[in-house]
Order: structure tokens, then C-alpha cells, then sequence
């Protein structure tokens, strides 16, 4: 039996003889289409390549001779998930429904790992719920009416090891995101577009003004008067047509921390989009009132376009002095300090030291600005968590992830693939509140093949110290405005995080005054209350807050539906 939770996704059935397919999601497939796929696909490789080669963001399901396969997305934009229940296997693209159904416990040790700012993607891939299984990004599920055990296979690597030149990796991506927009669009007859004038979003919004009579661009405006977003905005529907211009006023756009507890959605997994629930919520209320039922985001760019620090180290390897005239010349144009340069050429560590010795470094209050040289993202935890928690946190990142091994061989693939996850993670969350008012969340920059497209680059030989998102202005160039391309600032809201931590400490103080974290033994939950007395703290300034108040409602919100 197959149940759809989400109107606005389009759905495709063939059916022949004792074999069926169903495709669910933001794609172009015609029932015609999938049938034709149905008559011709006798194989696993058959339907691997079908997944592969199909623009769109979406889940497939093949059932023949009552063996079901089910596929999601090879970066985990559309997950899946498995439980069982009353001798049955239950699988489903949100964990959080299986939990409930289920009745499945929290994972304490697991939710401990969401506590890092950033938390390394293999430790995040641990089931949260005991009885609730994660299907890896890239894998299959495989059931048989016997009830046996499930079968997870891979049947999609990730695309590292790029060796295109710029102008064929660009013509690359600029084939898969048009595709990607265009799979969307047809099932749909009201669309908006985030519009802040940015690479990103200006270019998803000008592939969308091509392919659609009509389309809502929305641009909120910052409260900060040095906010660049509506002039860019501006120019940019100037210069496309068929935009309708929506622009949100500032005193109209709630601030960070504003109506936590009102706001709460089930997630499958903790995210720091609950800092900011009722930003997002209050713009996708604005467009279902519109008539929207597919928002298409930006989302992404900046995972895959910014080029990163740890680049220069690849490129001092393999082009010595290459690579040390460009290190020169990011740090000039960074401020890097000395001693930061020079590990682009002295750090040698494998990925295995590298994260045993961040591991030690956990609850070491660093809040100096550095470019990123290591495997990942440096892991941190407030000084409210627990001293046994961290000690339990400080043995999994140095043992267990550590021997788990990269996701890619260089460093600088590794570190783009944690920023794509962690990306996909945060782009999964705000579909899931969109979803909460039946709004279709599309971030096209995640599909597949626009990821797959972005990797084919060769980053060490087309690394550019100054250019911003080089790849992505060749790919747009003649699609995206030619004035937005020349755009170099990026706003971010700021004024409206520290104006939201000021207005609403009292609240969040209240919030950790009965905290589920505290009594689960994970944060000291008088700590934080003490810190938050202080809204200028310095444990303030950086994603502590994010991420221990995303744990706090995510398990409240379950606690709250499991018992209904």
C-alpha cells in the first residue's frame, strides 16, 4: 500500500501484469512514460540508471512478483526509512511518522551528536530513534513478502574526483539546473521563487521566468540599511519577465527566536531552522495566501559554487608553486594570519588525526574567524552540555568516526561533501515546515545531477582567489542577469538574530526552566539559563544556541504527538 502525505507532489502509476512502478515527487515522468520504463527494465541496473538519468527530485517504487524496491536521491535530498511493526516492515520517506507509529524510543546518545554546531555527517546518520532505521543516502531498500529482514543496497556513489575545465563543467550545470527547474514545473499552476538578488536564488528564479507565463518573486527586506538585497532584487526583475515582484516589508518578518513553542513542527531530525521557524513559516504563509504551491529556493549555491580554503592545500600538493603563489594571494585578500598559512603546507595529518585531535578540542571556546583547512567543519559544543556528554561526544568523533574513514580522498572533496549534507539537512527541515501548510520547499541546486555537475569540476586547477562562484556565473551567463553576476556581497541577517536573542531571552529561558535535554542528562540546563541572562554572552555569539535549542523542541515536539 502506498500513501502519499503530500497533495502537491505529483504522483505517476503504471502498472503491468504482476510488476508496478510509482513515482512521488517533483518530476516530468508521465504515467506513459513510466510504463514505457516498466516494459523495458527487467534489472536493478536498469532502474539504477533510470533513477540516475531522470531530472527531478523524487522517490521510486518497483514492486515485481511481490519484491518491492524503493529508491531515494543519492545525496539524501529524498530519504527513506525502515521500521518494524506488528511483524510488518514499514518504510517511509519521514522517520518521524515511523517513530510515532511505532511508538519508538529517542536514541539519548544519538541526540547527543546534534549538540555539535555542525555535527560531522556519519555521526548524523546514526538512527535517532531505537527501532527506526536511516536507508544511507545512495542506497535501495529490497522487501520481500516473506518478512524477512530488509536489503540495503548502494547503487549510487558520490560524484568526486572532478576533471572538467570550467567552460565544460559550466555548460554541465547549466544543462542539469535548467532540467531540474523545468522537471517541476509542470505539475504545478502557481509557482513562486525566492528573488534576494543573489547568484543563487536570481538564477533559479530566471530559469523558472523562462519556462512559466507566471511567477511570484519574493524578496524580503532587512531591517540593517546597509541590506543590498532589494536593489539586486530590483534590477533583476527589471530584467526578467513575467515576474510578479512580492516584497516582504522588515517590520512584517518576525525575528530570529520568535514563537518557538507556536511554531513547532515535527522534524525528522533536529535543525537549526527552528531558530527561525517563524521567519520561514511567516513567508510561506505570505505565498499560500498567494496561491503558491511550489516555492523554489536557492538553496545549495553556496555548498556548491563558494570555493573553499582547503583547495590550496590539494593545490600546494600537486603544483608546489602554483599552489604557494595562490595561498599567497588568499591570504592577502582573506587577512589570513601567518600561522594559518603555513598550515596550508605543513598539515599533513590523515583524516583520522586530524579528527582525533579535534576531538580534544570539543569544548574549547574559539570564537576566532579561521579559513577551513581540515577534513570538516571544527566540532564545538556550548559550555552548558554535560561534562559526561561531552567526554562521550569527545570518544565517538576520535574512535568511531574516525574509523569510519572519509567520504572522499582529499580533503578538500571531504569538506564539500559535509557542507552538501549538512546543507541537504537544513534544506529538509524547511520542506518539512513548508509542507505543514501543504507548500511544496523545492531546492533544484540538490537534485542529483546539478550536485553531480557541480563535483565534475577539476576545483585545484580552476580555484580563483578573488572570483566569486566562478562556476556558476559561466553556467548562468546569458540566463542570469549580466549585473547580478557582477554582484560580490551576501547579506546576512545579522541585526535580526542579535535583535531576536535580545527580545526573546526571557522566553528561551523559560523554555530550558523544565528542559526534556536536562532530564534526559545532557545539558546543564542552569547553565544555560545563567548565559542567557546575558544576551551579549560570548557562548552566545556563535551556533551553540542553535543547536541546543533544536534538540529542546525537536524532542518536546515528539514527546508531544507520540502521547497524543
Amino acid at each position: 500500500m502506498l500513501i502519499r502525505n503530500q497533495r502537491s507532489h505529483r504522483l505517476s502509476v503504471a502498472c503491468l501484469k504482476d510488476r508496478r512502478a510509482a513515482i512521488i515527487g517533483e518530476h516530468s515522468v508521465s504515467p506513459e512514460k513510466l510504463r514505457c520504463a516498466l516494459s523495458a527494465i527487467t534489472t536493478n541496473e536498469g532502474w539504477d540508471s533510470f533513477v540516475s538519468t531522470t531530472s527531478g527530485s523524487f522517490h521510486l517504487l518497483v514492486s515485481d512478483s511481490g519484491h518491492l524496491r524503493a529508491y531515494g536521491s543519492a545525496y539524501g535530498t529524498c530519504r527513506l526509512y525502515y521500521a518494524w511493526h506488528s511483524g510488518s516492515i514499514l518504510v517511509s520517506d519521514r522517520s518521524f511518522l515511523l517513530a510515532v507509529a511505532t511508538q519508538a524510543t529517542v536514541n539519548p546518545s544519538v541526540l547527543s551528536t546534534y549538540l555539535i554546531e555542525s555535527p560531522p555527517f556519519r555521526l548524523a546518520e546514526q538512527p535517532l530513534w531505537n527501532g527506526v532505521m536511516p536507508v544511507p543516502p545512495g542506497h535501495a531498500i529490497a522487501l520481500r513478502h516473506s518478512g524477512t529482514a530488509p536489503t540495503i543496497r548502494r547503487w549510487r556513489e558520490y560524484g568526486v574526483g572532478g576533471h572538467l575545465d570550467t567552460p565544460r563543467a559550466a555548460d554541465a550545470v547549466r544543462k542539469a539546473l535548467t532540467s531540474a527547474v523545468e522537471a517541476r514545473l509542470a505539475a504545478y499552476s502557481s509557482v513562486s521563487s525566492e528573488l534576494s538578488g543573489g547568484y543563487d536564488s536570481t538564477s533559479i528564479t530566471a530559469i523558472a521566468s523562462r519556462c512559466t507565463e507566471h511567477l511570484i518573486g519574493h524578496t524580503t527586506a532587512g531591517r540593517d540599511p546597509l541590506n543590498e538585497d532589494m536593489h539586486w532584487a530590483s534590477l533583476a526583475v527589471q530584467e526578467l519577465s513575467g515576474i510578479e515582484h512580492d516584497v516582504m516589508a522588515p517590520h512584517d518578518h518576525a525575528l530570529f527566536f520568535d514563537r518557538i513553542l507556536e511554531e513547532a513542527v515535527p522534524l525528522d531530525e533536529p535543525s537549526i531552522a527552528t531558530a527561525g521557524a517563524a521567519r520561514v513559516m511567516g513567508v510561506y504563509r505570505r505565498l499560500r495566501a498567494r496561491g503558491s504551491s511550489l516555492h523554489l529556493t536557492g538553496h545549495g549555491g553556496d555548498q556548491l559554487f563558494t570555493h573553499l580554503a582547503v583547495t590550496l592545500q590539494d593545490n600546494f600538493r600537486r603544483k608546489p608553486l602554483l599552489g604557494s603563489r595562490r595561498a599567497l594571494q588568499a591570504a592577502s585578500y582573506g587577512n589570513w594570519p601567518l600561522r594559518d598559512l603555513a598550515q596550508v603546507f605543513m598539515d599533513q595529518r590523515s583524516f583520522r588525526s586530524w579528527w582525533a585531535a579535534e576531538a580534544q578540542k570539543l569544548n574549547v571556546d574559539d570564537n576566532q574567524p579561521r579559513p577551513l583547512l581540515g577534513w570538516g567543519v571544527r566540532p564545538r559544543v556550548a559550555p552548558w552540555v554535560a561534562r559526561s556528554v561531552v567526554c562521550q561526544l569527545q570518544n565517538k568523533i576520535a574512535t568511531d568516526l574516525a574509523a569510519q574513514g572519509p567520504l572522499a580522498p582529499t580533503r578538500a572533496e571531504n569538506l564539500r561533501l559535509e557542507f552538501i549534507f549538512n546543507g541537504i539537512r537544513l534544506g529538509r527541515a524547511l520542506s518539512q515546515m513548508a509542507t505543514s501548510i501543504d507548500l511544496t520547499l523545492s531546492t533544484p541546486f540538490y537534485d542529483d545531477d546539478v550536485i553531480d555537475s557541480a563535483l565534475s569540476v577539476d576545483q585545484i586547477s580552476t580555484y580563483s582567489t578573488t572570483g566569486y562562484k566562478p562556476l556558476l556565473a559561466a553556467a548562468m551567463s546569458g540566463i542570469t542577469p549580466d549585473r547580478i553576476l557582477t554582484r560580490k556581497t551576501k547579506d546576512d541577517g545579522s541585526i535580526d538574530l542579535v535583535q531576536g536573542l535580545v527580545n526573546n531571552a526571557q522566553g528561551i529561558r523559560s523554555l530550558f526552566a523544565d528542559s526534556y535535554l536536562e532530564q534526559m542528562g545532557l545539558i546543564d540546563a542552569k547553565a544555560l539559563r545563567r548565559t542567557l541572562k546575558n544576551a551579549a554572552h560570548p557562548s552566545l555569539d556563535d551556533g551553540a544556541i542553535f543547536a541546543t535549542l533544536a534538540c529542546e523542541m525537536w524532542v518536546r515536539t515528539y514527546a508531544t504527538y507520540s502521547q497524543q
